[in-house]
């Protein structure tokens, strides 16, 4: 057996083309799991999951307890975003007031304070 059909440059998302494809475990991330229905709306929910496939039956489970949502055919195309964790920052305004006051040696950096000084007129 050969290897896997590639269409530009990446690997088809085909469970049939990889019959002894081994999932590689990864840190649970943050993925939305999306599909467009018969009616033309799409539906859409947000999972936690290690692969691309346990995303996919996450989501189909969801959907499937969702009475307002239609239902995934065997043929529709699950769109998957894979999210990478946030960073949170939280700053006050007297703390961004005092950052914009302060002296920058980059020309960009002074220019950039320039700019957002603007926007806060």
């Amino acid at each position: 057996m050969g290897r896997p059909a590639h269409v530009s440059g990446t690997a088809r998302h085909d469970p049939a083309a990889y019959p002894r494809t081994v999932v590689a475990q990864m840190p649970a991330r943050a993925c939305s799991v999306s599909f467009i229905g018969t009616s033309g709306i799409r539906h859409g929910v947000e999972v936690e999951a290690e692969s691309l496939y346990e995303a996919a039956v996450k989501a189909i489970a969801r959907f499937r307890q969702g009475p307002w949502m239609e239902q995934v055919g065997n043929a529709t195309p699950l769109d998957i975003e894979i999210r990478e964790s946030a960073t949170k920052h939280a700053v006050t305004l007297k703390q961004i007031e005092v950052w914009l006051a302060s002296t920058s040696a980059s020309p960009h950096v002074a220019s950039t304070k320039t700019r957002l000084k603007m926007m806060l007129m």
